[in-house]
């Protein structure tokens, strides 16, 4: 994975790539700016199928990081990270990156992806201080191709830097030589990039997420099928993220084709969170959903479509839900997901409208054992639970106004630590936003 030292060429591994597309924005900056972004914008196709701003200097200060005069005094956050993940030449870079004197002018950047591959633009501060890095960390002479000067993996054009994903700069001609037509400033959500104030600000096209996203073509045609099911002419996802104290947060949007929120077709209700909260404790994983029974309904009516019927003992099971669904476990998800033997410790409650509730009841009880019965609601649980880093009333508390949430412990990268992961889908404009914090405990 780590790039050898002795090559001539001494490219950045795709591990070093990624990261180093990250750090590069976060050198220095003293704002940002609306009209080197859309500068920047203007250098990306039209067809892109990603395109990101990130505000430098929210996502510096974010961070923990100082900056004064235009540039990065003091990165100890960034710095760290780079440690945990880059070695080698992948974590040298790194570190000329992260010193105020880079050359890189931060005042705004943008990562895109054209044809499923990473490009990252910043401006040039100093051009002499950015050459003489390129040089100590890519021994070899540099080249010309047209009005581009490059070197491996980095090309110098109109005070612009590009960082490549290989060493072939011939598409930063053609990137700088775009009408505008042919550029990404022509797309109407150029704009609203532009002019975010969040930390990092994307627009992507769902095609270009589905052929990034790794899954086999089965599990691809089952998601792109519950995406158009569950949502009207679903074409673009956006997203704003954001690094908080102690984690960060992102906020994830779908867009129908006139870049308005899709309309979510799904019977959306909103989470009882005092039933949850009732479980009281700590756990290591909670999921709750609001199930109502126009949701019911409607699953059972998305069966057929899928190849057929759902099986009648399952549509007996779930056809007196109604409200909340919920468990909280003291293990992992990954284990709750593996476990085979016996169930992990756990808390569950279901609601249900009260009417034919024996084909659940009886369900429900061959996996989770006895029921409490109160009132309309169904209560499983065992003396394993309770163990966890995650206190569920405050699980609850982000829960609030959602329709689905989950919240799961996950060990931190350098395996050191542990934070807490939390995901919600929440009803808003006739769609479903979701919400997505990661905090370390």
């Amino acid at each position: 994975m780590y790039t050898i030292f002795h090559r001539s060429s001494r490219r950045l591994s795709s591990l070093g790539l990624a990261l180093t597309l990250m750090l590069l924005i976060v050198t220095g900056c003293s704002k940002s700016n609306v009209d080197d972004s859309l500068q920047l914008l203007s250098t990306v196709p039209a067809d892109a199928g990603m395109v990101s701003v990130i505000n430098l200097d929210v996502l510096v200060r974010q961070s923990g990081g100082n900056v004064s005069d235009g540039s990065l005094q003091q990165a100890d956050a960034l710095n760290s990270m780079a440690a945990q993940y880059l070695k080698g030449h992948d974590l040298e870079v790194a570190k000329w990156l992260l010193s105020p004197g880079s050359g890189v002018e931060c005042s705004s950047a943008v990562l895109f992806y054209y044809k499923n591959r990473p490009y990252l633009y910043a401006l040039i501060a100093d051009e002499s201080a950015l050459r003489a890095g390129i040089d100590r960390l890519w021994p070899g002479e540099w080249q010309t191709s047209g009005k581009t000067s490059h070197k491996e993996q980095v090309a110098i054009r109109d005070g612009r830097v590009l960082l490549l994903p290989d060493s072939d700069a011939s598409l930063a001609e053609t990137f700088a030589n775009l009408s505008e037509p042919s550029s990404f400033r022509s797309n109407p959500y150029a704009e609203t990039l532009a002019k975010s104030t969040d930390a990092l600000s994307l627009w992507s096209t769902l095609d270009a997420l589905w052929t990034d996203s790794g899954l086999s073509f089965s599990d691809l045609t089952l998601a792109r099928m519950a995406m158009n099911m569950a949502f009207k002419n679903p074409k673009y996802l956006t997203a704003s993220a954001n690094i908080s104290e102690g984690g960060f947060s992102t906020s994830v949007n779908v867009l129908d084709t006139d870049l308005r929120p899709a309309r979510c077709e799904l019977a959306l209700s909103r989470l009882d969170t005092k039933l949850i909260s009732a479980f009281g404790g700590n756990a290591n994983c909670v999921i709750a959903i609001a199930v109502s029974q126009k949701l019911v309904k409607q699953l059972v009516q998305l069966g057929s479509s899928f190849g057929g019927q759902l099986p009648p003992a399952f549509s007996s099971a779930i056809e007196s839900l109604d409200g909340t669904v919920a468990i909280a476990s003291s293990a992992e998800i990954d284990r709750i997901k593996n476990e085979s033997d016996r169930l992990p410790g756990f808390k569950c409650a279901i609601q249900t409208n009260g009417k034919n509730n024996a084909a659940l009841l009886q369900t429900l009880e061959a996996i989770m054992g006895k029921a409490e019965i109160n009132g309309n609601t169904f209560t499983f649980g065992n003396d394993a639970y309770g163990n966890g880093i995650a206190p569920v009333a405050e699980v609850a508390k982000t829960f609030d106004g959602a329709w689905l949430g989950l919240a799961t412990m996950m060990p931190m990268a350098d395996g050191k630590g542990k934070g807490c992961l939390y995901i919600t889908l929440l009803p808003a404009d006739n769609s479903l936003r979701m919400n997505l914090k990661f905090v370390i405990k």
